[in-house]
C-alpha cells in the first residue's frame, strides 16, 4: 500500500508539468536527434546501471551464464555498435523471446534454465509514476511500468509518425479499454504532450465495483479532471462494447460529413469492426485514418492505416 501512495504521488507530482509543457515540432525533432547522437553512450549506460547492477535481472543471468562481464559487453558496442553486438550477443543465446517474457515457459538455454518471477523484468531505472498491464489478448496479461518520461519521448515519435502520414489539425477519437490497462490513457497523454486534442474516448470496457478496478477509477478521472484544470482537457471515457461499433462508425462518419475526417487509433480487430458497421449500415467514412495496435503475429505491434487519403500508402508494421 505505502509503494501504491508514493507511485500515486510521484505520478500527481509529475502530471503538473507533463500537461503544462507542450512539446513543439521542433523539440520532438530536437530530442529525438540528441538521442540518436548518444545513442551508443545512452544504450551502455542502461545496461550497466539496468542489468549488470541489478542481480534480479534474467538477462544478467544469461550474460553471466555466456561468461559477457560488462567490459566485454561495452568492447561490443564500441567495435559492431549497437545492432552488431545484439546480433552476436543472440547467437550466444542471450535474447528473450515473447512467450518468456510473458512468464508462458522458464528461460532455458543448453546448461541453464531460469524461473522468472513477476518483477525480475521490471526496469529499475523507470520513476514508476504508474502501472498498468496489457490486455492479455494473446494469453495472460502482463504487468507494465510506466513513467513520464518514457512517454515524452514516445509522444516526440508521435509527432514525427504524424507529420510522415500527413496527419495535420484534425479530430482525434481512440476505442481503447479503460485501466488498468492503460494503453488509451497513455496514447492520449502523448497525443497531448504534442498538443493534440483528443475528441472522444470509446472503451470497450468499464470499471466495476471491485477494489482494484476503484483505484483504477480514481486513476482515470483524476488524469481527466487535472488535464482539464490546466487546459489541456482529456475526454471521460464513454462506453462501447464491441458489439456497438455502429456507434463509433456514426461518430467517424460525422467527421467526414464535416469535412474533416478523424484520426482514430484503436485495436486492429476493432478497426475491422467499425468499418464493417460502416459499410453495413451505409454511413461513409472515407478519408479516416486508423492507427491501430495490438497482438500482430508472435508480438505486440502497431501500424497506420488509411482510408483513401490522398498522398498515404497503408502501413501495417507488427
Amino acid at each position: 500500500m505505502l509503494d501504491g501512495i508514493k507511485m500515486a504521488a510521484r505520478y500527481a507530482w509529475g502530471l503538473n508539468s507533463f500537461l503544462r509543457n507542450t512539446l513543439t515540432p521542433d523539440n520532438c525533432r530536437r530530442m529525438l536527434e540528441e538521442q540518436m547522437k548518444s545513442r551508443e553512450r545512452s544504450f551502455l549506460a542502461i545496461v550497466e546501471r539496468g542489468v549488470y547492477s541489478n542481480p534480479r535481472s534474467p538477462y544478467l543471468k544469461l550474460l553471466r551464464h555466456a561468461g559477457v562481464e560488462y567490459g566485454d559487453f561495452a568492447g561490443l558496442v564500441r567495435q559492431h555498435g549497437v545492432e552488431g553486438s545484439l546480433e552476436r550477443l543472440h547467437a550466444l543465446g542471450i535474447y528473450i523471446t515473447i512467450d518468456e517474457f510473458k512468464r508462458r515457459v522458464p528461460i532455458s538455454r543448453p546448461g541453464l534454465e531460469i524461473a522468472v518471477g513477476l518483477h525480475d523484468f521490471d526496469n529499475p531505472l523507470l520513476s514508476r509514476q504508474y502501472s498498468s498491464r496489457t490486455s492479455g489478448s494473446r494469453g495472460s496479461a502482463t504487468r507494465v511500468i510506466m513513467d513520464l518520461d518514457l512517454l515524452e519521448h514516445d509522444a516526440a515519435c508521435t509527432q514525427l509518425a504524424l507529420e510522415g502520414f500527413n496527419v495535420g489539425e484534425t479530430p482525434i477519437g481512440i476505442w481503447r479499454e479503460v485501466p488498468p490497462v492503460t494503453t488509451g490513457m497513455n496514447v492520449m497523454l502523448r497525443l497531448t504532450k504534442i498538443g493534440r486534442r483528443v475528441d472522444r474516448w470509446f472503451s470497450t470496457s468499464r470499471f466495476s465495483m471491485a477494489p482494484e478496478s476503484l483505484r483504477f477509477a480514481f486513476f482515470t478521472y483524476y488524469t481527466v479532471l487535472a488535464s482539464r484544470v490546466l487546459f489541456r482537457p482529456l475526454p471521460a471515457p464513454e462506453y462501447a462494447p464491441l458489439e456497438d461499433a455502429i456507434e463509433v462508425a456514426r461518430w467517424l462518419s460525422l467527421k467526414q460529413k464535416e469535412g474533416r475526417p478523424a484520426f482514430f487509433d484503436t485495436q486492429a480487430s476493432s478497426a475491422v469492426r467499425v468499418c464493417m458497421a460502416a459499410n453495413e449500415n451505409g454511413l461513409d467514412i472515407s478519408g479516416t485514418c486508423f492507427c491501430i495496435g495490438g497482438a500482430l503475429y508472435e508480438g505486440e505491434g502497431g501500424g497506420i492505416i488509411t482510408s483513401g487519403m490522398p498522398g498515404h500508402k497503408p502501413l501495417l508494421d507488427g
